[in-house]
């Protein structure tokens, strides 16, 4: 047997040697010269095979640079101007895939292949690398404004490129909507989703074309036009469109269905949502599998089929889990609350609800975080372009003096007119650097009082939550577990301190101007005070207090009765002047 494999290695080596000196180069040839007198949308199959496979996938970056470096050769031997673009063009791919963390390195390397093509006047390379510049900055870096800023540019810099002759137009157009998408503007997400529907697509781009009509749907979904999303969804399920897909049909009916769930129409829902969640399994995205199994136990529940939709409610929850998607959770758990509650389980079911209370103030919160920081960028983006005209401005002011000395006479009067109107633009400059601060911390503000607002109604809505349990369950004998739940929706001294202090950061001085004013104050009444300053009803207040509404109206009465005022009226006005 060794002497077998010694004379199959001995027969093997010359061969070997052969492939790799003369037939790989000879394949290699005949790939690229399948690009040879071409346009961009009759290579894009072979370009894009060349992208991933000899530069994307290819970590090793002297690999990769060799797969560059023949490809270039061989544009430069046969004198193709647009495949030598492409090979600078496949160096960018590369620093994006490979060195995404040296953002000077990737901007630089695309911004150099931008002012190339320009100059070459090659608008499907300056577009494609304009493209591949403004997602990296908004979803490889989160710089939001900078990405938004280069979408824009490209967006008019594609009003001159015909889709036929750049098919990635349709892409580029959905994407600047899914920014959109991204930050909750669904209306201008829509309008670029359906100007993406609009362009011809092509195979090369038919999971984007898709894509769009799938998100135009959850627009509609998400704006309450139930109706207007059905029309965009069932698009996909027709399968006479060139552009159809299994996959697709199945997220549209998921889709579809979670419509005919928000309508209550649960017969049509169920079998919608349980062919998304079998493609989806089947797919392994767990994350689409269990957004549908969350309506489908929620709709079990309400008929009454709780084995069944407890079986669907922990299968959704294994899928979330593997998902990783935090989101799914806002959901789910007031779906297991439901069925903890519907099982009698009421420790469980506020758990629960304090879960999703929990999960939506966090993702609430998230996203003003994420709102704040593009405001910020924003702001920031504003003051670099205004610094920027500065020095062409300071620029602009030394070549004046420079020729100031030639022209004197003539001068004098023109350095005049140009001083006056430097220093207005400054002044302008100035103040818009005032207002964008203003402006930023009137967000902070507004960001403080949500907080405030929604520390109280957090406890109102548990309280609604618990209200809700008693209707339901109320007849049923332990009574002692609702009492234990009703005292979670009373604020504790430790929580009254964290309210206090968010108060007086929207409210400055506020409890010492009344402390001046009405120095015998009780704890109760200073309460009832700083929620009567929120405008909350006698009801909101005693859920939050965890007070009767009978008591809350005697603590209005001891007010008006040691400020000697006569009625509601002049009660709310001496308020408002505190």
């Amino acid at each position: 047997m060794t002497h077998l494999y010694k004379h199959l290695f001995k027969t093997l080596i010359p061969f070997l040697v052969f492939y790799g000196f003369f037939c790989q180069p000879l394949l290699a040839q005949a790939k690229y010269e399948q690009l040879l007198n071409k346009t961009f949308a009759q290579r894009i199959f072979q370009l894009k095979a060349i992208i991933d496979g000899d530069v994307v996938d290819v970590p090793d970056s002297a690999v990769a640079f060799a797969n560059i470096a023949k490809f270039k050769k061989f544009a430069l031997a046969h004198k193709d101007e647009e495949l030598i673009l492409e090979a600078d063009l496949l160096v960018g791919y590369y620093v994006v895939w490979h060195r995404g963390e040296n953002t000077a390195l990737v901007v630089k390397t695309l911004k150099t292949i931008i002012e190339k093509a320009n100059g070459e006047d090659n608008i499907v390379i300056e577009a494609r690398a304009r493209a591949l510049l403004a997602n990296y900055y908004f979803r490889d870096k989160n710089y939001y404004e900078l990405g938004f800023e280069v979408y824009f540019e490209l967006e008019k810099f594609l009003e001159k490129v015909p889709a036929a002759q750049l098919p990635d137009k349709l892409v580029i157009t959905y994407l600047i909507g899914e920014c959109y998408y991204y930050f909750g503007e669904y209306e201008k997400a829509l309008a670029y989703s359906k100007k993406a529907v609009a362009l011809k697509p092509a195979l090369i781009n038919n999971g984007t074309y898709n894509n769009a009509r799938n998100t135009i749907g959850l627009c509609y979904q998400l704006m309450g036009k139930l109706d207007s999303s059905d029309y965009y969804l069932k698009k996909l399920l027709n399968k006479n469109d060139p552009s159809y897909n299994a996959d697709w049909e199945a997220i549209a009916k998921g889709n579809l269905g979670y419509n005919c769930y928000l309508r209550g129409d649960y017969k049509q829902a169920v079998p919608l949502l349980e062919a998304d969640v079998k493609a989806a399994v089947a797919r392994y995205d767990w994350g689409l599998a269990s957004g549908s199994l969350i309506p489908l136990a929620d709709i079990y529940l309400k008929l009454g089929l709780r084995d069944k939709a407890e079986k669907l409610v922990f299968q959704a929850k294994s899928y979330a889990e593997l998902s990783k998607q935090y989101h799914r959770y806002a959901t789910l758990y007031p779906v297991m609350s439901k069925m903890y509650a519907a099982k009698g389980e009421l420790s469980l079911s506020n758990l629960y609800v304090d879960s999703a209370i929990y999960v939506k103030d966090s993702l609430a919160r998230k996203f003003s975080a994420m709102q704040l920081f593009r405001a910020q960028q924003k702001l920031a983006l504003q003051k670099h372009h205004l610094e920027l005209d500065k020095v062409v401005s300071d620029k602009r002011m030394k070549t004046f003096e420079r020729n100031l000395l030639l022209m004197i006479l003539v001068s004098l009067i023109i350095l005049a007119i140009y001083v006056y109107y430097n220093q207005t633009k400054r002044h302008q400059q100035q103040a818009l650097i005032a207002n964008l601060e203003l402006e930023n911390k009137e967000r902070k503000l507004k960001d403080l009082k949500q907080q405030l607002y929604a520390f109280a109604n957090n406890i109102i809505e548990k309280k609604q939550q618990i209200e809700l349990l008693e209707k339901e369950f109320g007849k049923m004998s332990d009574n002692t577990i609702l009492e234990k739940l009703r005292q979670h929706t009373i604020i504790t001294d430790e929580g009254w301190e964290r309210f206090r202090i968010i108060f007086s950061q929207v409210h400055v001085g506020y409890f010492q101007r009344l402390k001046d004013k009405i120095p015998d104050l009780t704890p109760a009444e200073t309460r009832f005070m700083a929620l009567n300053k929120l405008q909350l009803s006698n009801k909101e207040m005693a859920a939050v207090l965890g007070i009767s509404i009978q008591s809350v109206r005697n603590i209005r009465s001891r007010l008006l009765k040691k400020l000697n005022l006569l009625d509601q009226e002049s009660f709310e006005g001496f308020a408002d002047e505190i």
